[in-house]
């Protein structure tokens, strides 16, 4: 299975620092990645990162919503009093996701070695990120956010677009059980698996991502899915991502 890919990478610079976006379909140009090829420890560079992003895109610093980090329970935001900080370490296998319906207050996601999927009713102006560790993968987690958002905003799976940008090696060893376990939740996931030259298994995470996508109704030609080899190699692996959503 191709991916579809209508993306376009952009390179923005504040004279000091060069910001990375991607942005996705005309219809999803509401929501971008905005990604930094580095990630300053000291509180005081992260403020300014933000503070950055919000001048370099002409954004109103004041009335921006922020998350640092977030931790494994999904979240909704329906106000601006919903977004005290969160984390989300790699070590954690669960999976959280961000679900907002906030309108005219740019929401800031950070997030780092991690795989990010947006998904996005564009009529009912609703945005869902989800999120996990390089090493898993969002089939069971996907498919609850799907039904979440069909239940709480009536959101039909044939309406909604999905962009996922990940870095870092997408294929992962597992072992036969694991293997067997994907086959069973998948009517075909063949096309996922491979094995090395040793006999080992290894699992596309991104194609089981696309592939948990179709089970649920999301129509493929809605899915872009950006690996890293289409960005450029200063953002080949471990890096944080700036995810805007800015609901208009």
């Amino acid at each position: 299975m191709e991916n579809n890919n209508d993306s376009i990478l952009s390179v923005h610079t504040d004279g000091d620092t060069e910001y990375y976006s991607v942005t996705a379909l005309e219809e999803l140009g509401e929501i971008e990645h905005y990604i930094l090829p580095k990630t300053p420890d000291d509180k005081e560079e992260d403020d300014a990162d933000f503070f950055r992003l919000c001048t370099l895109f002409d954004f109103n610093f004041n009335k921006i919503l922020t998350i640092r980090n977030f931790n494994c329970e999904s979240t909704e935001i329906i106000s601006c009093k919903d977004t005290e900080l969160k984390t989300f370490t790699e070590a954690n296998s669960n999976v959280c996701a961000i679900t907002t319906n906030v309108r005219k207050s740019p929401l800031v996601i950070r997030s780092k070695n991690i795989v990010n999927v947006i998904i996005y009713d564009q009529g009912k102006k609703v945005v869902s990120l989800a999120a996990i560790n390089m090493h898993q993968t969002l089939d069971k987690a996907l498919k609850t956010l799907i039904l979440e958002l069909n239940i709480k905003y009536n959101s039909n799976p044939l309406d909604l677009k999905v962009v996922m940008i990940s870095f870092g090696h997408s294929k992962v060893d597992v072992d036969d059980s694991t293997i067997n376990i994907f086959k069973s939740n998948f009517h075909n996931i063949t096309h996922c698996i491979s094995q090395t030259d040793e006999g080992l298994n290894k699992v596309d995470i991104c194609k089981i991502n696309i592939a948990t996508l179709l089970e649920v109704g999301v129509k493929y030609e809605n899915i872009i899915d950006i690996k890293n080899k289409e960005l450029p190699g200063i953002l080949a692996n471990d890096e944080t991502v700036y995810t805007i959503i800015n609901i208009k």
